[in-house]
């Protein structure tokens, strides 16, 4: 891999200021969020794939992992209702 980061790398000290703090939810909010596009991205890289797509570091949190991201939730939350809604 390109790099030794994995999506699924969480951290209650994301800004890395020395303490758990408000700033911090919003990053374990984003983080959350991409989770799905960063980790599709972070099994790509390298492959034939991903060199044709150019995946790289640059992807983790990038548009192209947001709109993955936003699709992969929106599925989530259809199958949710489908689910619990008779």
């Amino acid at each position: 891999m390109e790099t030794d980061w994995a999506p699924w790398h969480f951290a209650w000290d994301f800004n890395t200021d020395g303490a758990i703090t408000i700033s911090d939810v919003g990053l374990w909010l984003k983080w959350l969020f991409f989770l799905p596009g960063d980790t599709t991205a972070y099994f790509l890289v390298g492959t034939a794939l991903g060199n044709f797509m150019e995946l790289g570091a640059q992807s983790y949190g990038s548009v192209g992992s947001g709109v993955l991201s936003a699709f992969a939730w929106f599925i989530g939350y259809v199958f949710l209702l489908a689910t619990f809604n008779d």
